[in-house]
């Protein structure tokens, strides 16, 4: 396989991605266009319909992330095509610096999902310090509502 063909094929696997990155998002918007209009008890049937006893809401969660996730390996897609491009496809520093980038996206994914994480549980937290008397229900965000 020539150079030329295997960043034409680089090209495509990141048009690809970020097509379908744009599907999901206007699958997503559109499913829950109507969901404006919803009371919280729709929300909390909504919610139990889609929650799982072995899996909990992880189903939906990966459903919602799709379209960044998505959107983020076509960038990644993008910039490994533009080093191939840039550096010569061949290369030792090619290779090198694609495996930098590689880690280092990793890395910086790790440390803003930390960081969510623990603005979530501080928000989650107050949340539930300021929910007066929740004694009867189960707040806790692995749990799914029955």
């Amino acid at each position: 396989m020539t150079p030329i063909k295997i960043v034409s094929a680089v090209a495509v696997v990141s048009m690809l991605l970020c097509n379908g990155s744009i599907v999901a998002a206007v699958v997503l918007l559109e499913q829950h266009r109507q969901s404006a209009t919803n009371t919280a008890s729709d929300a909390a049937i909504h919610l139990s319909q889609v929650c799982t006893e072995k899996s909990g809401f992880q189903r939906v969660s990966v459903l919602y992330s799709l379209p960044r996730a998505l959107l983020f390996w076509a960038m990644t897609v993008s910039s490994l095509q533009g080093v191939f491009v840039f550096l010569g496809l061949f290369q030792a520093c090619a290779v090198g610096a694609l495996f930098a980038l590689v880690i280092g996206m990793r890395k910086a994914a790790l440390a803003c999902s930390s960081r969510e994480c623990r603005w979530f549980r501080r928000a989650w937290n107050r949340l539930r310090g300021s929910v007066p008397d929740d004694s009867h229900l189960d707040l806790s965000p692995t749990k799914c509502m029955v």
